[in-house]
Order: structure tokens, then sequence, then C-alpha cells
């Protein structure tokens, strides 16, 4: 939704006064982009600006539409937050809490995330799995955990691999050959390992239940 008047953004130590219009005074440099003759600001500091005037949900929405228009990369919000100059920005702060609780900043290191689930096994009492799996044609493809007998695997993503398009192809593929192979495969992001910890859990044990129900069928 359009705001309800527009709103331009100067240097600090300038005084804009004028009917209608609302100025903002920045004292961080402004890199101004043209659009149809019109300065305006960068898509990323748009984004920023707007974090600290409207709601979560206005918020995510804003976000979502920009990447499906290819205005923006989330790497480019992700850049933004630890840059210094935007330190003193309300709207920076409000920006690094969206993007963590989308589970778009702070995600640990793969080696990391994984130690992290393999606690997650362990701490609810799950089948321990095998780690690094290696299946497929010509030992194509690399499991995070597995329960082979079972033709279960299960998936951890940190949030790099939402930031290489070619990671994600590689994904989906992987996902789709186990599925044709009859795998039953589950995929977790970091922030749900972190922070949902227990539905996890449940999800893995019902799916581990239903995947040995099905051997022993097949079995009979």
């Amino acid at each position: 939704m359009a705001p309800g008047q527009p709103t331009i953004t100067v240097p600090h130590d300038r005084i804009i006064r004028a009917t209608g219009l609302r100025a903002v005074r920045s004292r961080s440099p402004v890199a101004a982009i043209v659009r149809r003759a019109i300065p305006c600001t960068a898509a990323a500091r748009t984004i920023v600006d707007c974090a600290a005037e409207v709601t979560g949900a206005e918020f995510d929405d804003l976000v979502d539409r920009a990447v499906a228009r290819r205005v923006l990369r989330i790497a480019a919000l992700a850049e933004v937050v630890g840059r210094p100059d935007m330190r003193h920005y309300p709207g920076r702060l409000a920006l690094a809490r969206r993007l963590k609780d989308r589970g778009v900043t702070g995600s640990p290191t793969p080696s990391v995330l994984e130690s992290r689930m393999a606690r997650l096994f362990a701490r609810h009492g799950l089948p321990a799995p095998l780690a690094e799996v290696v299946w497929g044609p010509n030992r194509r493809y690399r499991l995070d955990f597995a329960y082979p007998a079972l033709k279960l695997a299960i998936e951890v993503d940190g949030w790099s691999a939402h930031l290489a398009p070619e990671k994600l192809r590689s994904d989906n593929r992987r996902s789709n050959a186990l599925v044709r192979a009859g795998w039953t495969v589950l995929r977790y992001t970091w922030w749900e390992v972190s922070f949902d910890a227990d539905r996890v859990a449940r999800e893995i044990a019902d799916a581990y239940r239903a995947c040995d129900r099905a051997i022993r069928r097949q079995a009979t």
C-alpha cells in the first residue's frame, strides 16, 4: 500500500519544509538511482527505511514481492544489516529482527548445523541415523542423514543454500531422484533445527515408524 504522503531522504544538514511532504534527514550518504527521471534510494536502502515504518506482516510481503520481481536479492538485505554506516538507522534493527525471524540470518556453518542436528537425534531419543551417506548412480549424491534400510533421508539446509540457484537446483534433483526411488525425504532449515526442535523430532519419529511399517509389510 502506498504511503499517505511522499517521503524523501536528504542530507542531515539540510532542512526541508513542504506541505504534504515528509523529509527524513540522513547522516549517511544516500546513493541515488534514477527511475523515470526521478532520483530514488536503492531498493535495499528503501527496504531498510520501510522496516521501521510498517508491521512485520507488511514488511514480509514487501520483501517477498521485491524478491519475486527481482528488484533485489535477500543477500543484499543481509549485507545491509551488518554495514557500519547503517548502525544508527532504526530500520536496521527492525530489519535484522525480521530476517532472523524468517530464518534468513544467523545460520551456522554446515558442519555446526549438522552437529546440532546430530545432538537433536540424541536428545530426543531417536534411532541414530547414518551421516554423510553417499547414494545414487556413481555415488553422485550426499545425504546429510539417512536410514538406508528404511529409505528415509533427512536433509538440513543453512541459509547459504537459498542464496545459490545452482545449489537449489542440485538439491531438487537429489530430492526428486530419492522420491522416484521410493525414499521419504524430510528437509529442515537451520531455524527449525535451532528453534523448533521438538516438532522436528516428532516428524522424524513419525516418518521413521511409517517407513518401518512399510518395509515390514513389503517383507511379508
